[in-house]
């Protein structure tokens, strides 16, 4: 039901011309084709294990356990379309980002339609 609803507003959103950004933590693991692009946010694991132990107070244990479960880095950044690289400062992940939107705006949706065209209203 989930993906359904959000497939139709996907649809619904291209057809306003608007970028659809979608956060899915487990994107690889699902298997999703749905996205005109693929970002992907990565840090080295020893520097994501430390953000989740000191920054959210999970188990170090857990967290190990969380990440053995999930996709590789290498998977992850296979499927990336781009790849925002988070092991720096709030600046620099910043002008990531910001570079990244201006990228976004060029790809081509399924529809023939680039981002940043707006078109006739």
């Amino acid at each position: 039901a989930v993906a359904e609803a959000f497939a139709r507003c996907l649809v619904e959103e291209d057809a306003r011309r608007r970028v659809v950004v979608a956060v899915i933590p487990l994107l690889v693991e699902v298997g999703w084709q749905g996205a005109d692009a693929v970002v992907v946010v990565d840090s080295p694991e020893d520097l994501a294990v430390e953000r989740l132990v000191t920054d959210r107070g999970m188990d170090l244990a857990d967290v190990r356990r969380r990440m053995a479960a999930q996709a590789t880095r290498a998977q992850r950044r296979a499927r990336a379309d781009r790849v925002i690289v988070n092991d720096g400062s709030w600046d620099h992940l910043r002008r990531q980002a910001d570079a990244t939107w201006e990228w976004i705006q060029t790809v081509p949706t399924r529809s023939g339609r680039v981002q940043g065209d707006h078109g006739d209203p």
